[in-house]
This record gives C-alpha cells, sequence and structure tokens, in this order.
C-alpha cells in the first residue's frame, strides 16, 4: 500500500484500510493512510486530518505524522494548530527543515514576520544540510557498488565527493583511505585516514 500511496492513492486507501482491519494498531500502515486521504480528492483534508490524529494517539514522537498534520492544517488556515504541530514535530526532531520552514510561513502569516523570517532562515541552512546528507548518502551507496565490482577509480571519485560535501564528516575519510588502500594507493590513504582524525 505504500507504495501505491503517491501514485495512486485511491488503490492505496483499500488495501492499506484492509491492513488496519487486521492490524489496528501498525502505526506506519496508519500514517501511509493517513497521506493516502490527504492525496485522495474523494475523502479531502478533515479525513486526512481524523487520520493523522490517530497516528499521533498511537505514537505521539511520530514527528513527521505532527508535520504532515501541520500542514494540513495549515492549509486550512488554522494556524494556532498548525503551529503548534510544526513546533512539536521541531521538539521531536531538530533537524526536520521542511517542518521549521512551514512553521516560518504558519508564523508570518499569523503576523509574525520577522519570527517567521528567522525560521525560513533556519529552514533554508536545515534543508541544505539534509539535502548534503542525501547527496553522500547516495555517493556511499554507488561507491560501495563500485568496489564490489573492483573499480577502484570511480570509488575514489565518489568517496572524494563525499568528503568535500561533509568535510568534517570522519566517515568520508575513512572511507575513502580504505578505498584508496584498496588501490594500492597507501599514501593517498594513509593521508585520508589522517584527515579522518
Amino acid at each position: 500500500g505504500a507504495a501505491l500511496v503517491g501514485s495512486q492513492p485511491g488503490e492505496a486507501i483499500g488495501l492499506l484500510e484492509k491492513a488496519i482491519a487486521s492490524q489496528p494498531g501498525f502505526v506506519r500502515a496508519q500514517y501511509n493512510l493517513a497521506l493516502a486521504y490527504a492525496q485522495s480528492p474523494e475523502h479531502g483534508v478533515e479525513k486526512a486530518i481524523s487520520q493523522f490524529q490517530k497516528v499521533i494517539e498511537l505514537d505521539p514522537g511520530f514527528a513527521s505524522a505532527r508535520f504532515e498534520l501541520g500542514k494540513l492544517l495549515l492549509r486550512k488556515n488554522a494556524l494556532p494548530e498548525a503551529m503548534q504541530q510544526f513546533q512539536e514535530a521541531l521538539r521531536l526532531d531538530p533537524k526536520l527543515g521542511a517542518a521549521r520552514y512551514q512553521l516560518g510561513l504558519a508564523l508570518t502569516r499569523s503576523g509574525k514576520p520577522a519570527e517567521g523570517a528567522a525560521e525560513l532562515d533556519r529552514a533554508r541552512a536545515d534543508i541544505e544540510e539534509e539535502s548534503k546528507q542525501g547527496t553522500a548518502s547516495q555517493l556511499l551507496g554507488e561507491a560501495r557498488a563500485a568496489l564490489d565490482a573492483g573499480q577502484h577509480d570511480t570509488a575514489i571519485e565518489a568517496l572524494q565527493k563525499v568528503a568535500r560535501l561533509l568535510p568534517s564528516w570522519p566517515g568520508a575519510h575513512h572511507q575513502l583511505g580504505l578505498a584508496l588502500l584498496a588501490k594500492g594507493d597507501k599514501a593517498a590513504a594513509k593521508a585520508a585516514f589522517e584527515k579522518g582524525l
């Protein structure tokens, strides 16, 4: 059901409702159902809001559910409630840049432009960091695949990009050192390992 949420919400809803009927405490299925309701013109915002509230009752610490609920409340112009959900999502996951961004929009719309602008500025930095980490994760996967295939130069190139993206992350330099060692370049491997210290 989860794979169909974005492309076929109607079909996903049927599958998820059946799954939940047999396992009502399955939080991830409840969450995916709420997402499907939010994307379904037949079910609409109110049904999605109610479903996200169920998810939060089951798991009060589910930051993404609070974020999604906040977005729906913001669409309804329920600003105080939306801001409360965004703030709680950020309390649970301080690096959730999208929640900070939405909080900034809600603050601005509620007549607090200075606070809103500050949150939007912080959100940009968080979102940029999330993007870097996502790219680094993809590059690490590519590097592992290249190493498994014996393509040392391709792996080294990918790991050098990771080290440039996240220069203060020791793991990037360590992985680069391992790839350089696999290629037989001991001097460069030593330099990479030392950068990671």
